[in-house]
């Protein structure tokens, strides 16, 4: 098994962490749950859990895919990402297409 593909989970399982945050958090912008509007504070927490889902986000599209195995599980995380209604946004694509560009050309297929 390649070293790369832990690194791998362990960015997918940052990005989970990051949207289960998120979802802790998102009350606050409810009025009808919280019977007020949100405080500053509170709103700029809501801002730093969504910059902490892009961010993971990004660190997965970037993820360097040095052989087919690594190419492989992060095509499933970001199915996995992609399925649940997520986007991906200009920067995260073009990440997503350098790291797989700047795969080697001796990988072997198989």
């Amino acid at each position: 098994m390649d070293t790369n593909i832990p690194a791998l989970h362990q960015a997918l399982k940052a990005y989970n962490d990051a949207v289960d945050r998120q979802k802790l958090v998102a009350h606050y912008l409810d009025r009808k749950f919280m019977g007020r509007s949100p405080t500053q504070l509170e709103t700029a927490e809501v801002h730093a859990r969504r910059l902490d889902k892009e961010a993971a986000l990004r660190k997965i599209c970037t993820f360097p895919c040095p052989d087919f195995s690594v190419l492989r599980a992060k095509v499933k995380a970001l199915n996995t990402i992609l399925s649940s209604g997520e986007t991906l946004g200009a920067h995260q694509q073009r990440g997503l297409l350098q790291s797989i560009l700047q795969m080697g050309k001796d990988v072997a297929v198989g």
